[in-house]
């Protein structure tokens, strides 16, 4: 389960995709923590890695 929550969603297999979504619809709470890692990928993805990555080298 771990794995299918944090790989990005489109390396997933069909399998997978269908597994998550059953157990997702089972589970709110796990439902939110896969909202939570999505939003953090989409974090590490674009400007906002860039953005990070500069201050961070500033410093």
């Amino acid at each position: 389960m771990t794995g299918r929550l944090t790989r990005h969603p489109t390396v997933l297999s069909e399998d997978d995709r269908a597994g998550l979504k059953d157990v997702l619809a089972h589970c709110p709470e796990l439902t939110m923590a896969a909202g939570h890692f999505r939003d953090f990928g989409e974090t590490l993805e674009g400007e906002a890695l860039c953005s990070f990555v500069g201050a961070a080298v500033a410093a």
